[in-house]
């Protein structure tokens, strides 16, 4: 047996079907039902449904203290079973419930599913795909130059272009004015020697280049979870709330929080402060924590539900004085000859930390791109790339490469795993990003919002 959610959403009438497995329903990306966001708070999870029999009865959930869940018209206190009939409210959309029982859910394991008992369908399907795989190929062979593809390039001339970066401490400033001179003082400093690193790679036209988190760890760290106590906080991130909220309400810019970062490998030694490096805070999302009478706000460019263009902002970069480096950084006509191509491989170039946490060796992991999603209107992307390659952490803020006609240039900058997806698969910041902010020197455009946590 399984159960089939029917409902409306936008005007169109969608179906989900479900066997075995819990099914979540709310706004974030990760729900089965993903339903509309609240401008006033941040997307959350409403409900569960759960099999507490296998293949025979199912309970519905709540998981949320703020959402209004009405099970046949009636308010939905903690969970209640569910039957064949039963009108779920969820938000203000109503979600059919109703049970089946026949040969398209398969109980061993779980899922639902279209059987097919015909063996020569089986085949001619089986054909017509190793007919397509061929072809596709061939074109691949053709469109790449006679199998000159990234994978089999020599980029050992990168080497010498690629850093480890880390941040070994974390302060508090204060703009403040003594003797009636303006100053500024050091409130606070943590350490953070060995815990947070990443990778960094210098451009032909001599920029510093890798991820914002790497240079600013507290804006995606969600490690914590008593907001008033702030016993889960990291020290770090327990500064960078202390300065938002300080500003916020005091409505100036008094406070700051920057990292000591240091850019190094074998043939030199970089020391900078995260302020020194320029970013494009646009898109940042102002999260309010804590309650009304002792309120929180968080800084941060972790995308929530289908806020993924968030993450575009998850780059950095600054001017070297007296270095160019290897790297070319795509530009818009060329990510879009990327996207056209028929393989679209790419190699993450990095320093992904070992069992013990460190590594001084550049490695490389080759993986694939998908598409490139552009707005019409503009020509620009519209959030992050999806791509596939076995990394790990200490790949964030390097380079993606990737080759381009007979040009091997940096396509993107690594951001972040995917939890949500298979394992090896993350994004990446477009290189455009960088180079867009690079021609308008530098200058980003403030345009925060705030969410209610």
């Amino acid at each position: 047996m399984y159960y089939r959610l029917t409902y409306h959403l936008n005007g169109v009438k969608e179906t989900v079907l479900c066997g075995n497995c819990p099914l979540d329903i709310g706004q974030t990306a990760a729900c089965g039902i993903q339903l509309p966001e609240d401008s006033e708070t941040e997307p959350q999870i409403f409900a569960t449904i759960v099999p507490h029999i296998k293949g025979k009865e199912w309970y519905v959930v709540r998981r949320s203290d703020f959402a209004d869940i009405f099970l046949n018209g009636s308010p939905l206190d903690i969970a209640a079973p569910l039957s064949g009939g039963d009108r779920l409210t969820l938000g203000g959309t109503e979600i059919q419930f109703r049970t089946f029982s026949d040969n398209r859910y398969t109980d061993t394991d779980g899922i639902v599913n279209e059987r097919r008992n015909s063996l020569r369908g089986t085949l001619l399907i089986s054909f017509a795909l190793a007919a397509v795989a061929v072809a596709v190929a061939a074109v691949a062979l053709f469109a790449s130059g006679g199998g000159d593809q990234l994978a089999h390039a020599n980029l050992d001339r990168y080497n010498a272009s690629l850093f480890r970066i880390t941040v070994d401490s974390v302060s508090l400033v204060k703009d403040t004015v003594i003797d009636g001179l303006p100053q500024t003082v050091v409130v606070s400093t943590v350490e953070t020697v060995g815990k947070h690193a990443g990778t960094c790679f210098l451009t032909e036209d001599g920029y510093f280049v890798t991820a914002r988190h790497c240079v600013e760890p507290w804006i995606n760290d969600e490690g914590w979870k008593d907001v008033n106590a702030g016993s889960d906080m990291s020290p770090a991130l327990k500064l960078a709330t202390f300065a938002e909220t300080e500003n916020r309400i005091n409505g100036d810019r008094r406070y700051r929080v920057c990292s000591h970062c240091v850019v190094s490998n074998r043939s030199g030694r970089h020391e900078y402060l995260s302020t020194d490096f320029l970013m494009d805070k646009s898109r940042d999302k102002i999260i309010k924590l804590g309650t009304d009478s002792r309120p929180m706000y968080w800084r941060t460019i972790t995308p929530m539900a289908t806020c993924r263009e968030m993450e575009l902002g998850d780059f950095a970069y600054i001017k070297c004085s007296d270095l160019n480096g290897a790297f070319s950084l795509a530009d818009v006509e060329t990510m879009r000859r990327f996207d056209r191509q028929a393989d679209k491989d790419i190699a993450v170039l990095g320093f992904p930390t070992n069992d013990n946490g460190t590594n001084e060796t550049a490695t490389r992991a080759n993986g694939n791109s998908q598409h490139l999603e552009y707005d019409e209107a503009s020509g620009h992307l519209l959030g992050c790339i999806q791509m596939s390659a076995p990394i790990n952490r200490g790949n964030s803020g390097g380079p993606v490469l990737a080759k381009v006609g007979r040009k091997i240039v940096v396509v993107g900058i690594v951001s972040k795993a995917d939890e949500h997806a298979t394992q090896g698969t993350f994004w990446a910041v477009p290189a455009t990003e960088v180079g867009g902010m690079i021609v308008r020197g530098g200058e980003p455009v403030y345009d925060t919002m705030e969410f209610i946590r």
